[in-house]
């Protein structure tokens, strides 16, 4: 998908002008981890998708990063933070399902917000969002990128992506 940063970047021109009340939302689990342990670490292919976000949403002017307190969300966030003025916003694993709506809903419009989390949180936050049909990730589903666009009439605009 060679044009998926273009695709992107040209629904983020298209539909700032008609966003309501919250920011576009980019939604991603965190990226493989070493083993299942409940602390786990990015893996090396996990640091190399972490980048390979980075490079993706690199033309996208992403204000605020939203990771939970485990270290591998923040991993997964750290590249495309170390090329961006985005603000980090780091709320606790377990209440991320509740709170991550609240912290988006204080955003602006003109905000742009990613959201590093967990394979068990994204089908909740996605429905939170507005979006359907529901979300349904596997325990190996890395590639997922969700993206949300708010609207003036009607559910958002919801895309399931995948960064291959």
């Amino acid at each position: 998908m060679r044009h998926l940063p273009l695709l992107l970047a040209l629904l983020l021109l298209v539909t700032t002008r008609t966003a309501i009340a919250q920011p576009i939302v980019y939604l991603v689990r965190h990226a493989e981890k070493v083993d299942e342990s409940p602390n786990a670490l990015l893996s090396d292919a996990g640091h190399a998708r972490a980048r390979k976000l980075a490079r993706l949403l690199r033309d996208v002017k992403v204000t605020h990063v939203l990771v939970t307190d485990r270290e591998r969300t923040q991993q997964t966030a750290a590249p495309l933070l170390a090329q961006s003025k985005a603000t980090r916003v780091v709320v606790p694993a377990k209440e991320s399902a509740t709170q991550v709506p609240q912290k988006l809903q204080a955003l602006g419009t003109s905000d742009v917000a990613l959201v590093v989390s967990h394979s068990n949180v994204m089908p909740a936050l996605w429905k939170t969002l507005g979006c359907t049909p529901d979300l349904t990730l596997g325990e190996q589903d890395y590639d997922r990128l969700l993206v949300i666009v708010p609207s003036r009439e009607g559910p958002p605009v919801c895309l399931q992506l995948r960064m291959e």
